[in-house]
């Protein structure tokens, strides 16, 4: 993988604007700027730690990467997943809510058998994960800035780690650096449509395969709903 595809990766990740590493061990919240609902507070708070959020994602592919090496595209993941984390993590220190310092899903993920499984399962867990967010912006819709970041993040499941993992998937459960840079240009391709206006969500969207030398494949092969319907549990124990 070189550096350039990480870069490349973590760029389109970066939609809600983070630094590159989560601050796992900060303590101390900063002055709220304004009180959030009691219904905003645990919309943030599932974001981050319920069991398809943010850092139960991040401690999924460091356990493929401490398991299998570094690997791709759990590599590059997992670089946009810590941005995802410090994301949500400003945004509680913004509001003065306090949230678990540590990342409690490190060192308990029970990974699948295998790669090609645990790339079907990311596809599945990439859904839940947007279905999540879609349920929560109810819950954050008086706060335009969290609106704004929790839409952010759907997208980058929808987009971007989408379509890595149902390559991944294709390909052996991982991708070598010019199927890396195959996708992300579907990737990219994907993003300016939506600059453009053709917007995502809706099944159509979600369920359009990963097209390139491999391809294609719908996500019926997944397993589960591919709206993002199933009810997810914790990929820990």
């Amino acid at each position: 993988m070189t550096k350039k595809i990480l870069l490349g990766v973590m760029l389109v990740g970066a939609l809600a604007l983070g630094l590159a590493q989560p601050r796992f061990g900060y303590t101390n919240p900063v002055s709220p700027t304004s009180t959030l609902s009691d219904q905003a507070q645990e919309a943030l708070l599932e974001a981050l730690v319920g069991p398809v959020g943010e850092y139960a994602a991040y401690a999924t592919y460091d356990a493929v990467i401490q398991q299998y090496g570094a690997l791709e595209p759990y590599v590059s993941i997992r670089a946009s997943e810590a941005q995802h984390i410090q994301a949500l993590q400003r945004q509680l220190d913004k509001y003065g809510v306090a949230y678990p310092t540590t990342n409690p899903y490190l060192g308990k993920i029970t990974l699948p058998a295998n790669l090609v499984s645990i790339a079907e399962q990311e596809v599945q867990t990439e859904l839940d994960n947007a279905a999540m967010y879609d349920k929560l912006l109810a819950a954050v819709q008086n706060y335009p800035d969290l609106t704004r970041v929790f839409e952010n993040l759907k997208r980058a499941s929808l987009v971007a780690h989408l379509n890595f993992f149902k390559a991944a998937a294709q390909q052996g459960g991982s991708l070598t650096p010019a199927q890396m840079q195959e996708v992300q240009v579907q990737v990219e391709t994907q993003m300016r449509a939506q600059v453009n206006g053709r917007g995502l969500g809706g099944p159509n969207f979600q369920n359009q395969p990963v097209q390139g030398r491999w391809g294609g494949m719908g996500p019926g092969r997944m397993g589960g709903n591919p709206a993002g319907g199933s009810q997810p549990g914790p990929r820990w124990r």
